[in-house]
């Protein structure tokens, strides 16, 4: 699986952007931090499908 290295969130009803960028990991998820110096994480849940 390919780990992005930066994204933006978009709240669709105001248009507000949190831009987030590659922070390592966390319990084996990738962590992102923003990157307007707010002390927020973001760790991406990732749910893998048995085929």
């Amino acid at each position: 699986m390919t780990t992005l290295a930066s994204f933006t969130f978009v709240r669709h009803i105001d248009g507000l952007r949190y831009h987030f960028e590659r922070h390592g990991e966390h319990n084996d998820r990738p962590a992102y931090r923003r990157t307007d110096g707010k002390r927020v994480v973001c760790l991406v849940a990732v749910r893998r499908l048995a085929l």
